[in-house]
């Protein structure tokens, strides 16, 4: 059993159909889905129509689905997309159709229509017959691109581009002139057939034409695509500008330490979180253990910020207004109460800085060292 996968691109199934001369069967569907294929499991819901017509259709023989897969040119368009737009812009019939449908197109014509509503059973006998009409058109154009011999006569011209009955009313009426054009070139074509070097230099002619629109559809499908491309690109950057400009608000909220007051809990805790507000602003959470003193706090900001060592400073208590000398200092945070609190680091002023240096228990660690 030949493969029935459908194509999603639209280009490259057009310039195949073109190129290897087989017909385009064309399924319109309003929704798109992953996969269309020989296994269509997860898309019998969404693509019910192409699944009973032709996937799943139990009354198509080995042969049918053979010629299906290897005689037709299979390729799926969304309604509405891109691609859609892009056929519109050749063929205006189109957007009158009903969604979903099956259409058959041939060397630029559509020469037959499935509609919702067909029968599965009559599927194969169309599909066949539209074979059999397609291999006659083509026995047509060739022999009258041959001399006739003499006393041999003349075939009569075939109406091949005729809508068939299934095909909706709007559609044939839309697309009037266009089969009107094909008559002519069908009739000119025949009345040709003594003088074979005019049709080969017209079928070349229409050929050149062929590829010439191909290629101009493919080129403005490539501009649609770019353009689609640059404006996700400056939606993006667009993005990226408003979240870097964005105020920080969220960050110094999880910077934030709620003070604590008279939080029993909190001052049993093993771990002590203490928020220093530096001089410049900037606010610094640091870890301590409970039994640690305020000393030890000292000797951190002394350690981390070296340019602390020169000058004097001291911690104040916004919350309680409360200043902290150095008898403090040799207390633990536990016994201060200093869990989830802000403490500020003032600078001393020279009038205030006490002649006493701190305990020689710690003589490096004091900012009032400078003093010995």
């Amino acid at each position: 059993m030949g493969s029935l996968t459908f194509l999603t691109d639209a280009v490259s199934a057009i310039k195949k159909s073109v190129s290897d001369n087989l017909p385009l069967m064309l399924y319109i569907s309003d929704h798109a889905s992953e996969t269309i294929g020989d296994n269509p499991t997860d898309n019998n819901n969404k693509d019910e129509y192409i699944t009973r017509v032709i996937i799943d259709n139990k009354y198509l023989s080995e042969e049918c689905i053979s010629c299906i897969s290897e005689k037709f040119i299979r390729l799926k368009i969304i309604k509405g997309s891109t691609d859609y737009l892009n056929l519109l812009a050749i063929m205006p019939l189109f957007d009158k159709v009903v969604v979903p449908c099956l259409f058959f197109i041939y060397s630029g014509q559509v020469i037959d229509a499935f509609p919702q509503d067909i029968d599965p059973i009559k599927v194969e006998g169309k599909i066949m017959g539209l074979l059999d009409k397609i291999s006659k058109q083509s026995a047509t154009l060739t022999s009258s691109s041959t001399p006739a011999p003499p006393g041999a006569r003349v075939p009569t011209t075939t109406n091949v581009s005729s809508p068939p009955p299934e095909v909706d009313q709007s559609i044939r009426s839309s697309n009037s002139m266009f089969y009107s054009t094909s008559n002519t070139t069908s009739q000119e074509a025949s009345s040709g057939s003594n003088n074979p070097s005019k049709s080969n230099a017209k079928s070349l002619k229409e050929e050149a034409a062929e590829l010439a629109a191909l290629k101009y559809r493919e080129s403005l499908l490539k501009q649609r695509q770019q353009a689609m491309e640059d404006r996700q690109r400056i939606l993006h950057l667009l993005e990226q500008d408003r979240r870097e400009n964005k105020p920080t608000e969220n960050v110094t909220k999880q910077l934030e330490v709620h003070e604590n007051i008279h939080n029993v809990k909190l001052q049993n805790r093993e771990k002590y979180t203490i928020q220093l507000k530096l001089l410049d602003g900037s606010t610094k959470r640091v870890n301590f253990k409970a039994n640690d003193r305020l000393l030890d706090v000292r000797s951190y900001i002394l350690k981390e910020l070296p340019e602390y060592n020169s000058f004097p400073f001291y911690f104040f208590k916004n919350i309680d207004r409360i200043t902290y000398g150095d008898a403090e200092e040799l207390q633990s945070l536990k016994s201060l109460n200093l869990n989830m609190s802000t403490l500020i680091i003032k600078p001393m002023d020279p009038e205030d800085i006490p002649k006493a240096n701190i305990t020689s228990e710690y003589p490096n660690t004091s900012s009032f060292g400078w003093f010995k």
